[in-house]
């Protein structure tokens, strides 16, 4: 299941949830209980990260 961040418009507080997507529209905030949830996607892919182990030739002139 995926991991799924959100903001309550009522209370503003910033929570992360693993859910299904069809669990989502039951969703409510763990602090006030309020339905008024928007989903937060500010931090989505930040931390992906990819590094090379090889030395690439492509930055090298020819000879």
């Amino acid at each position: 299941m995926p991991i799924y961040d959100f903001i309550c418009t009522d209370c503003q507080h910033q929570f992360s949830v693993r859910i299904s997507y069809a669990e989502k529209k039951n969703l409510v905030c763990p602090e006030c209980k309020s339905t008024n949830l928007k989903e937060d996607y500010s931090g989505y892919g930040t931390s992906l990260s990819f590094k090379s182990t090889k030395t690439s030739n492509v930055h090298r002139p020819f000879t």
